[in-house]
């Protein structure tokens, strides 16, 4: 049996309505292991094998529920480097895309020194060609690290392209962005 399933399996067939004293507690109970996991796994050194991590918030992800825990520890867990495989577990999510994209946001600006310029202008195109919302946003939130070089030719060229980004909400985000 993989470890979870017993609590997952416990929220699924959990029917009381919940309450002060006990709202969901098998749900408590994965969302603090997994914010745990994730906190244990920023401490190790970037090499580190998180490959059981990745696999459990894969599985996670899985469980339409829990989608949004599971791309929480997957964002986490990552080094930018997963985000097609997080833009595919939230396209048909849009709401969970705008918040995967604050995360993402926030942890391009947590690993920033640590960051490849020339990798990550890739990811963002790679990210933005996809041509949906959730590609899209987390684009969008990846070329904001332009700013930091003052916007030279290839960053701002994404961004411009990310205004003309199929999706308007993705135009929208991309317009809110001030290259001056």
């Amino acid at each position: 049996m993989r470890p979870g399933t017993r609590l997952v399996d416990e929220d699924a067939y959990d029917d009381r309505p919940g309450g002060p004293a006990a709202d969901r507690p098998a749900r408590r109970r994965i969302d603090l292991l997994a914010r745990g996991a994730a906190v244990r796994s920023g401490g190790r050194p970037a090499g580190a094998d998180r490959n059981a991590l990745v696999e459990a918030a894969r599985w996670l992800a899985d469980r339409p529920t829990f989608t949004g825990t599971a791309t929480e520890l997957l964002v986490a867990l990552g080094r930018l480097d997963n985000l097609d495989e997080i833009a595919d577990t939230v396209t048909c999510r849009p709401g969970l895309a705008v918040g995967v994209a604050d995360l993402v946001d926030a942890r391009r600006q947590a690993l920033r020194d640590r960051l490849d310029p020339t990798v990550l202008i890739a990811t963002v195109g790679r990210s933005a060609g996809r041509g949906d919302l959730a590609g899209g946003l987390l684009a969008v939130a990846l070329v904001r690290h332009g700013a930091g070089f003052g916007w030279p030719g290839p960053w701002r060229d994404l961004l411009l392209d990310l205004r003309r980004h199929p999706d308007l909400d993705v135009r929208e985000q991309a317009f809110g962005i001030d290259m001056s």
